[in-house]
This record gives structure tokens, sequence and C-alpha cells, in this order.
């Protein structure tokens, strides 16, 4: 990663998530062993690259602005109910749009990255990775410290709207700079039946139990179809918390080269490497995996091992 990278905790080297608890993953609670820093380089592919970072101080002041009507309303009903003569509004009615306004202004940053001090300020708050409003349940995590949410708030008057199409061609503020190249793509190579069937093979390891062998293609998800009706191997990972997309990622064995494509799940697919750290996948690029590499996708890892 470059200098100007946006740096997040160390992660754990199985599933990613980013706290430790005497020794082991406060997630999978396997042995903490990190994997890289979780970073997020703001020049290099979509979705943050030409995103500027706001300062901490500019960030902060974006809370008072948020929260001074609901904090004049609520003034106004403790006078009102302390007051020797009741008020033109009653006190109950002030409270109760004082506590609508808060619940619109969370709906709106979790939504769309937006709230009223953040519109005023032209800033926008999401995800570190996939570059998206981080949603309610993973606010919440956030707060409470049970779930990774590493959050980035962009400076939108100074740099490129993380939700807005990335261009072609990003260049870094402040300075003009080549994009990374993107990961080779192999395509597979035709093999007769007899070579084919004795060539090396990949594997995978799912979080929390199973080995499957990759030999061609295979499409991971928590109910897969194929797309394209080609028949390819389909292989069904339950997800109660429907973070993984029912057709969420593709795995393309060539016999030398095991390649990810994210398929435009809406909670995105990261490779988690030694060397790279945490890389996320533009929907629809194929991306190279060496054994092991860990692939997290809605939250759950995928690790790949050599087979045979």
């Amino acid at each position: 990663m470059v200098p100007e990278a946006l740096l997040g905790a160390v992660s754990c080297g199985r599933c990613g998530y980013g706290r430790a608890e005497e020794g082991v993953c406060a997630a999978c609670r396997a042995p903490w062993v990190p994997a890289a820093p979780a970073t997020v380089d703001l020049r290099g592919p979509a979705p943050l690259h030409g995103v500027v970072r706001v300062p901490r101080g500019r960030r902060v002041l974006a809370l008072p602005v948020d929260l001074a009507l609901p904090v004049v309303l609520v003034g106004l009903a403790v006078a009102d109910a302390t007051g020797p003569s009741p008020g033109v509004v009653p006190a109950p009615l002030l409270v109760a749009v004082a506590v609508l306004l808060v619940g619109l202004t969370a709906a709106a940053l979790c939504g769309w990255g937006r709230s009223p001090g953040r519109w005023l300020l032209g800033q926008r708050t999401v995800d570190d990775l996939t570059g998206s409003p981080v949603g309610f349940a993973r606010l919440v995590r956030r707060l409470l410290g049970t779930g990774r949410a590493d959050l980035v708030t962009a400076d939108l008057r100074r740099g490129r709207d993380p939700v807005a199409p990335s261009p072609a061609a990003p260049a870094a503020a402040g300075g003009s700079v080549s994009p990374r190249p993107a990961a080779p793509t192999v395509a597979p190579t035709a093999l007769p039946p007899a070579v084919h069937a004795a060539r090396p093979s990949i594997a995978i390891e799912l979080e929390g139990g199973g080995r499957h062998e990759v030999v061609d293609e295979l499409l991971v998800g928590r109910s897969p179809v194929d797309p394209t009706a080609a028949d390819r191997p389909l292989l069904s990972w339950p997800d109660l918390s429907r973070r993984l997309a029912k057709t969420h990622l593709l795995l393309e064995w060539s016999g030398q080269v095991l390649q990810v494509t994210d398929l435009g799940s809406a909670t995105g697919t990261t490779v988690v490497t030694a060397a790279d750290g945490r890389q996320p996948l533009v929907p629809g690029v194929a991306v190279s995996v060496p054994p092991g590499a860990t692939i997290v996708c809605g939250g759950r890892s995928i690790r790949v091992v050599p087979h045979g």
C-alpha cells in the first residue's frame, strides 16, 4: 500500500475481523495471527480512489449541526414543563418532534451516508471497503464494538463522492498517479480428458467447516444459480444473516491460477493476503488468489488451500 493509504485496524488472518481478545480473534475465536493492516488505497482501484478524507475536526463538527434543532426542541419542552404557565406547543409534542428528527437523521446517515450536518459541510460517511453507506445494523455493531464497520467520511468539496460512478483513469488529490495495473486474467486452457483428470487442483475451506475442491469453476452463494445457464457447479452456503448474496462470487481454476470474481453482491468481496493486505474487489473483475489467502464475503471467510 502507498503512504497515502487510509490505515485501519490490523485484521484476523482467518476471518478478517479487527479485534483480538486474550490472544484469539473476537469473532471466530481462532488464534490471533494478524493478516495485514486493513488498508484502503485512496488512489487505487474503485470504489475509493479519488476520495479525500475529511479531517477529524471537520468531521466532528457535523454532530452539533445534526443535534442543534433537536436539542433546542428538548430545551423548549423542559422550559414549558417547568415554567409557570404552559407554552403554545405542549412539551410532549416538542419531545416527540425532537425524537423524530434524530431518527430521520440516523436513517439518512445509514441509508445515504448524509445528515444535515454532513450535507451542509459537504461530507458523506461510507464503509472503508465498499464505498457504500453502512446501513443501520452495521452502524449499531460499530457503535457497540461487536462487528467490523470501519468508516470513511469523504470530503465532497475536495474529492470524489464515493457513491458516484468511478472514473476509468483515477488520479490522486494533488498530483497525477498511474492506476494500479489490474490483476492478469488467465484463461482456462483446454486440455484433453486424460490430462484434465491428472492436472493439479485446489480447494477451499469454509468458515465453520467444510472443504470443497475447485476443478474448473464454482459459483458460491447462499442459494446460487448460474446466470449463464451453463450448468456450472454450485456451492450453497446457508446464511441466516442474508449478508451473503444468493450468487455471491465465482471461482475459476485454470490448473495453475485461481481467480475470484465478485458478481455484484451488496456486501462485496475482499481478498486478504499476507503480502498485499486487504484488497476489495471491483464487481465483475477477476483477481488472482494465491494458496493461503482468505476470501471475505458477506462477513464470512473462505480460505484457499492446495488440494491433493
